[in-house]
């Protein structure tokens, strides 16, 4: 007889520990949809709005796995592989900041090689890192890796100008005022 009177008075204490634990757990669950949502940019371009900055579908770099957080890739190579542009449309620039390679292991921004650019003057776009050549096969290449927006572009030259980090630094600020043009028409 004692016991159920003691269970009739915690009846109402096992139901609110119930809803507790429900609403706590369903809570963490909104909370961590809304932090993804949170994190989406307002405008981002598209593999259309690429096709606009002249990257054809012959340039198109393949393989990226679907749970990779590049959506698409476009190379294009000049003077037989001494100027080389790759670029990389990301599903957001939260993401195309934080990455550090493509999904086949091609290094594009290790912090090994890699260095941020600390002069606001040399920063191009919203981040930009630059190789630092500390192996014998890095020697005589330039490389520089920028984000604008939701795009990653790496720009590569091979040779033995002592202008090539300014050469490089020229072509990245063009191909960042391509982006800007085409996300002034969004």
């Amino acid at each position: 007889m004692k016991t159920q009177i003691l269970s009739k008075r915690n009846a109402p204490i096992r139901i609110i520990g119930f809803l507790l634990l429900l609403t706590t757990t369903l809570g963490c669950g909104v909370l961590f949809n809304v932090n993804r949502v949170m994190r989406l940019d307002p405008v981002i371009l598209t593999q259309g709005d690429l096709r606009r900055m002249r990257l054809t579908e012959s340039d198109r770099l393949g393989g990226f796995p679907k749970e990779s957080s590049i959506i698409v890739g476009f190379d294009q190579q000049w003077s037989d592989g001494h100027l080389v542009i790759r670029y990389y449309l990301f599903d957001a620039s939260y993401t195309a900041k934080k990455a550090k390679a493509n999904p086949w292991g091609h290094t594009v921004a290790t912090p090994a090689n890699y260095q941020p650019e600390l002069d606001p003057v040399d920063v191009i776009g919203d981040a930009t890192w630059r190789l630092i050549s500390k192996r014998h096969w890095e020697k005589g290449m330039t490389d520089i890796y920028f984000v604008k927006n939701n795009v990653g572009v790496h720009v590569m030259i091979r040779g033995t100008s002592k202008d090539q980090l300014q050469f490089a630094r020229d072509v990245a600020r063009k191909i960042e005022a391509k982006i800007e043009a085409v996300l002034e028409k969004k």
